[in-house]
C-alpha cells in the first residue's frame, strides 16, 4: 500500500453510488438523504482499490393526531470522523491483533498489509472495515546476452546455405569471381546458457568487371611555318606533323594538336604561336666599310617540360597518382633562358592545380572532365607565346583499387 484517500458525497440513493463531486470532509445531510464514504487505496505497482459504506439522514417523525403530541421522530445519523490505521501480518485471512499505525508500515516478500477505516457516526456508534493487500516476493532471474559470435562464408552459391554447410569461419573470408556471394550468421549465448541462432544471409556480392573505358590511343602534333601572326586555323593549308623551320619570309611558328580516344572520338586544341623568327641587321653603306650591321635579333620560344600526360584511373573513373600531372614552363631567346623576364598568365579547363609564378612550374591537383587542359601564356619583349598542358584519364586498362557490395541483406 502506497496511499489510502477518504473522502465523501451526498446522494439520494443507497444502493448506487453518486457520481458527483467526492470531498475530503463530512457534508450536511438532510432528513432522507444518503451519505456515501469512499476509500480508495494505492498499491506501490500504480494500481488502486475503491470500497464504499453508505449510511442514511432519518426522516422526521409523524405528526401526532390531534389532541395528543405524536411521538418524536428518531435522530438521523451521519459519519463524526473517520480513521484508517494499518498492521504487518503473516496472514491474509485473520485480523491481526497487535498495534494499528498511523503510518504505512514495512512488509517483507509474501507478507500481508492489513488495513483498518474506523467510521464513528454522531449517535455515537462506529463501524471498522479491512482491506488486505499481500507483498509480492522476488521474481526470477532475468536473461542477459553473454556473447554473439559471426560466422563467416565466401560461396559460389547465392541460395540454400544452410549453417551445416562446411567452411564456415570466425573470420571474414575472400570473395572471387568463383566464389562470388559472402554469407553471415551470427549465434548469441545468453547468461543461463541458451543460445539463438539466425538464418544464414548474403552480406556481399563480388562486383563484376566494368565496362571498358574510354582512353588515350594517340596525340599527334601539328606545326606550320607563316608570315601570318594572327588568324591561323586547323583548316590553313600547309600543317606538318613535323617541325618547319622558321624564316624572315616565315617569321611564326604555330602549333595544334589532334587527341584520338580509344573509343575513336577526336578532340583538338586550338592553334597558338609557339616559336618567332628574329628579324636580321640592316647592311652597311655602300662606297667604304662600313659599321658591321647589327646582329639579328633572336628567336623566342616557349617550351613546356611536359605536355600531355595520359593519367591511371581506378574503377570509378577516379585518378589513381597525379605525380605525372606536372612540369616547368620556359621561355627562350635564342639559346639564353629568359623565363625569369617574362610575364606569365595561366588559366584551367576540366581540372584544378597549382602555378607557382616564381619557378613557372605547374601541377594538376584534381580533375572535372575526362580530359583537362593547362593554357600557359608568356608575354616577352612584347612577344605572346602560348602553350596547352593537356591531361586525359587513361580509362582503356582501369586498375581495381576499391571493392563495394552491390547489394545485401542484413540479419
Amino acid at each position: 500500500v502506497k496511499s489510502t484517500e477518504i473522502t465523501y458525497q451526498i446522494g439520494s440513493s443507497g444502493v448506487e453510488p453518486p457520481e458527483g463531486q467526492w470531498v475530503p470532509n463530512p457534508p450536511q445531510t438532510s432528513p432522507g438523504q444518503y451519505l456515501w464514504t469512499r476509500k480508495t487505496t494505492t498499491y506501490t505497482n500504480g494500481s488502486q482499490t475503491t470500497e464504499y459504506s453508505v449510511s442514511r439522514n432519518g426522516d422526521d417523525g409523524k405528526d401526532g393526531e390531534d389532541g395528543k403530541p405524536g411521538p418524536a421522530g428518531q435522530d438521523g445519523r451521519g459519519v463524526r470522523s473517520t480513521s484508517v490505521t494499518y498492521q504487518s501480518s503473516s496472514s491474509g485471512t485473520t485480523i491481526p491483533t497487535g498495534v494499528w499505525s498511523s503510518s504505512i508500515p514495512s512488509v517483507s516478500a509474501g507478507k500481508y498489509l492489513w488495513t483498518r477505516t474506523v467510521i464513528e457516526y454522531t449517535d455515537d456508534t462506529s463501524s471498522t472495515l479491512y482491506s488486505v493487500s499481500k507483498m509480492g516476493g522476488n521474481g526470477t532471474d532475468g536473461k542477459g546476452i553473454k556473447s554473439i559470435t559471426e560466422y563467416y562464408l565466401a560461396s559460389a552459391s547465392s541460395s540454400g546455405v544452410t549453417t551445416s554447410t562446411s567452411g564456415w569461419t570466425t573470420k571474414i573470408q575472400t570473395i572471387t569471381t568463383s566464389k562470388k556471394y559472402l554469407w553471415n550468421y551470427e549465434v548469441t549465448r545468453y547468461t543461463d546458457d541458451t543460445s539463438t541462432t539466425t538464418s544464414p544471409c548474403i552480406i556481399g556480392v563480388y562486383g563484376d568487371k566494368g565496362a571498358t573505358g574510354n582512353g588515350i590511343q594517340s596525340i599527334t602534333n601539328y606545326y606550320l611555318a607563316t608570315a601570318s601572326g594572327s588568324d591561323v586555323t586547323t583548316d590553313t593549308s600547309g600543317w606538318t606533323t613535323t617541325v618547319q623551320t622558321i624564316s624572315a619570309a616565315k617569321k611564326y611558328l604555330w602549333n595544334y594538336e589532334v587527341v584520338t580516344y580509344t573509343n575513336g572520338n577526336q578532340s583538338e586544341t586550338a592553334p597558338h604561336i609557339i616559336g618567332v623568327y628574329g628579324d636580321q641587321g640592316k647592311p652597311g653603306k655602300d662606297g667604304h666599310d662600313g659599321e658591321d650591321g647589327v646582329d639579328g635579333t633572336d628567336g623566342i620560344s616557349m617550351i613546356l617540360s611536359n605536355e600531355a600526360v595520359a593519367l591511371p584511373c581506378d574503377i570509378e573513373g577516379n585518378p589513381l597518382d597525379y605525380s605525372l600531372a606536372t612540369g616547368t614552363a620556359y621561355v627562350y631567346k635564342g639559346a639564353s633562358d629568359v623565363s625569369a623576364s617574362a610575364t606569365w598568365t595561366v588559366s584551367w579547363s576540366g581540372m584544378t592545380g597549382t602555378w607557382t609564378a616564381s619557378s613557372r612550374t605547374y601541377k594538376v591537383t584534381g580533375m572535372t572532365a575526362d580530359v583537362g587542359k593547362l593554357t600557359i601564356k608568356a608575354v616577352y619583349s612584347g612577344t605572346t607565346l602560348t602553350k596547352v598542358f593537356t591531361v586525359t584519364k587513361a580509362l582503356k586498362n582501369i586498375k581495381v583499387n576499391k571493392l563495394s557490395a552491390i547489394s545485401g541483406v542484413l540479419g
